[in-house]
């Protein structure tokens, strides 16, 4: 019931928002800055660089839509960031500026907005766990979560050749064998 109304939410948002390259947005009554609109009209040229001028600004419209959505909901549980969660995030905009923030800057994106769109997602994946954990709306349990990627993940082998003269075996993450090699 609430991913349908959130659904619906977001639905709502994206007939509500219309992003301008240099003057920002309001979505839903939600200002987003100019910076933030240019950073997801970049990525939305970027997932499809053949769309047309009105298939992307419906990208962007979307993305921007699904941002605020995602802060309100954030906002409305009452949730918040861990430390470590906070940490992830400022070290994942210090790496991408560092890598990339000239190009941010092209396209008029400061490291404040980026920090924005991370923090972003940041809450995206906490809201997922608070629907979905244990003790969350609606809790998924660990047998479900492994038929799901059983049925739609590949599972792989690997020799990790140590330099101890060891190689053990591994599937998907866990050590199944070790072999130790004499001499």
């Amino acid at each position: 019931m609430k991913r349908l109304a959130l659904a619906l939410a977001a639905v709502l948002l994206l007939a509500a928002c219309g992003c301008g390259r240099q003057s920002g947005a309001e979505v839903a009554g939600t200002p987003v800055s100019a910076g933030v609109c240019r950073y997801f009209d970049d990525l939305a040229r970027t997932q499809n660089p053949d769309a047309s001028e009105e298939d992307r600004q419906a990208a962007t419209d979307a993305l921007l839509s699904e941002y605020v959505a995602v802060n309100s909901a954030f906002s409305a549980r009452g949730l918040r960031l861990t430390s470590q969660q906070k940490a992830a995030v400022s070290q994942s905009v210090n790496d991408l500026w560092r890598l990339f923030g000239s190009y941010y800057t092209s396209l008029g994106v400061t490291k404040q907005e980026l920090w924005k769109v991370e923090t972003s997602e940041a809450y995206r994946e906490a809201l997922l766990l608070d629907y979905y954990a244990p003790d969350g709306d609606e809790p998924v349990t660990e047998a479900t979560l492994q038929s799901y990627f059983g049925e739609n993940y590949i599972a792989y082998f690997w020799l990790d050749i140590g330099t101890r003269r060891t190689i053990r075996i591994c599937h998907q993450f866990r050590v199944i064998h070790v072999i130790t090699v004499a001499g």
